[in-house]
């Protein structure tokens, strides 16, 4: 289960209120306004709807729509639920003179254009779009995995 799919409600205590935030936030949950601080127990009551917030007395509205638990059952389907998802690093396409530079500096890697077979790096002139271009380090003989010229952003 994702964090954002979790609905419930609790009564808890300060320790309690702050093991669920910090579990919470750990799996990529976050308060209302999307804050993830700790915060001082300020109500007996945690709602969580997609997003964590809290009261001195259950609300009407959440009271029907969201099940009330207790702070072991909440800590456990917190610990059940998928960690936040790793966010690649943007990256962008090198210049050629990114891709030159880079060939000039980097030993022991080939280099293919498209389909065709991989070359010495210093075989290219690399005169078009660097996008078709992949590199790879090569070991005793063996190619390792093949890499885009990018370079993060």
């Amino acid at each position: 289960m994702k964090i954002e799919e979790m609905r419930w409600r609790v009564q808890v205590t300060e320790e309690q209120s702050n093991a669920i935030q910090e579990a919470l936030f750990a799996k990529g949950g976050c308060w209302r306004d999307t804050g993830k601080n700790i915060d001082t127990h300020r109500g007996p009551c945690l709602y969580y709807g997609g997003s964590l917030t809290w009261g001195c007395v259950y609300h009407n509205f959440l009271r029907d729509e969201l099940p009330l638990l207790h702070p072991h059952e909440v800590l456990e389907m917190i610990e059940a639920c998928d960690g936040p998802e790793e966010e690649k690093p943007k990256t962008r396409p090198m210049t050629r003179l990114e891709v030159l530079e880079f060939v000039a500096k980097t030993a022991g890697i080939v280099v293919r254009h498209g389909d065709r077979s991989p070359r010495p790096a210093q075989y290219y002139e690399y005169p078009r779009d660097t996008e078709a271009y992949k590199w790879a380090y090569i070991n005793n003989g063996e190619i390792g995995e093949w890499h885009a010229f990018e370079v993060e952003v």
